[in-house]
């Protein structure tokens, strides 16, 4: 048990990193008073519910949040337990959170809007109406073991609803050439040529081929220039359940129309995802000579070279048709795919024209780095990859501003003291 914890460890700093959020807690007069900057003050009660949050975020994810073994265990050199880790982790991230409500109340004088208010009062009504029959007792009872109450919770809705206020508000007074900054520095681009560890699965008739159909439609696609017809005994042609005429090969399968036809892709597990199986390890052998071999030929900096290979190798996989532009990833991002986050890194220290060949779990990558072009977060043709553009360059800035004031935060050491751990506070992950 204790092995598998170790291992875990690493993943349980990116599980902190990935889920505290702006969280903000009651004003004075609602709970003792953890943290103040200036006029504006941070609770105990936020300080125990961003605790809870981080529990519930933890058992998702199949910790033992219920085992004090658990949460004492040692994971680094200093002696240092999951509790103190996860203590002082969240500690640090209130104070982050604290100065950005500062900035709201106090550096930029901001009003959040009456709707954003009602917005709240809605969510609440909903909370107290579904989660809790009306009961305002019983609301209270389950939010006792996050360390607030019903009043609390709506208090740190409204102050969460002014920390993206202050984010709206600030996109409006930022020029573009910050983004344009922001992206140079940020972002890299490139282009992969991709030679798939795998293939996927389409529908195939009784001879086992691959069966193609017409554009946009469930007709099969007969190959009526290389095919032939065939009779049954009644004299007539063959065809097929839809009532048009089959064509064969010279042996007897059917003759498809693979030049103009389409596949038709098998989603048996109904996922959304077209199924797929590995090669095998020969054709993956020969996958890697392939790969290698262009890495070998094409030197760096030979953009056209590069483009030709990829438009001639590339017809299948979809991605160098959709992304002409190239493809960009946010070096100070994390993403949900593990080989993107793995390549970003790599393109960090390559120059532009630079290749790399990167191998995932499913694929060799031939990459070239491009260079940046201006204005690419603004174009389009690159949404994809810049959806979250501005609340990123927002997050970057805000985090900028606040370095400026988080050493000025005060923290009761003995309100802290009295606080409930990872250990005896509650699990939460509705609230």
């Amino acid at each position: 048990m204790k092995t598998q914890w170790m291992r875990r460890a690493l993943c349980l700093v990116l599980v902190l990193c990935m889920t505290l959020t702006m969280l903000l807690s009651c004003s004075s007069g609602k709970g003792k008073t953890l943290m103040r900057l200036g006029d504006t003050t941070l609770s105990v009660n936020l300080y125990e519910l961003m605790l809870s949050r981080m529990k519930g975020t933890l058992a998702y994810n199949d910790y033992e949040v219920d085992s004090d073994e658990f949460w004492d265990y040692i994971w680094n050199a200093e002696g240092a337990t999951y509790n103190d880790y996860f203590l002082e982790s969240i500690r640090e991230a209130a104070k982050t959170t604290l100065v950005k409500l500062y900035l709201f109340e106090e550096v930029y004088d901001l009003t959040l809007p009456q709707s954003k208010i009602d917005e709240v009062d809605v969510y609440m009504a909903d909370l107290l109406e579904n989660d809790f029959d009306g009961s305002k007792t019983a609301f209270n009872q389950a939010m006792a073991a996050y360390g607030i109450n019903m009043d609390m919770l709506r208090e740190n809705y409204i102050m969460e609803a002014k920390i993206d206020y202050l984010s709206t508000y600030l996109s409006t007074r930022t020029a573009d050439n910050a983004r344009e900054e922001y992206c140079q520095q940020s972002y890299v681009c490139f282009r992969q040529i991709l030679f798939p560890l795998y293939e996927y699965i389409y529908e195939t008739d009784e001879n086992g081929d691959v069966i193609y159909f017409k554009a946009g439609t469930n007709y099969i696609a007969y190959d009526k220039k290389g095919g032939v017809t065939k009779t049954g005994t009644d004299g007539t042609l063959r065809k097929d359940a839809d009532g048009n005429t089959m064509y064969f090969t010279e042996d007897g399968k059917i003759a498809y129309d693979k030049a103009n036809g389409i596949p038709l892709e098998v989603d048996e597990d109904k996922d959304g995802y077209a199924d797929f199986a590995a090669l095998s390890e020969e054709e993956q052998a020969s996958i890697k000579e392939k790969a290698e071999q262009l890495k070998a030929l094409i030197e760096a900096g030979d953009f056209t070279t590069f483009e030709q290979y990829g438009k001639e190798l590339s017809g299948d996989d979809g991605v160098w048709d959709a992304y002409p532009g190239g493809i960009y990833l946010n070096q100070k991002t994390s993403y949900p795919i593990a080989y993107l986050n793995e390549i970003s890194s790599e393109l960090a220290s390559m120059k532009v024209g630079d290749t790399l060949l990167h191998r995932s779990d499913n694929a060799y990558h031939f990459i070239m780095k491009y260079e940046m072009p201006e204005g690419a977060y603004a174009d389009e043709e690159n949404e994809d990859w810049f959806g979250s553009f501005e609340s990123e360059l927002m997050s970057s800035i805000i985090d900028t501003l606040c370095k400026e004031y988080i050493d000025q935060v005060k923290v009761d050491e003995d309100v802290f003291a009295e606080a409930m751990t990872m250990k005896d506070v509650g699990t939460n992950i509705n609230y």
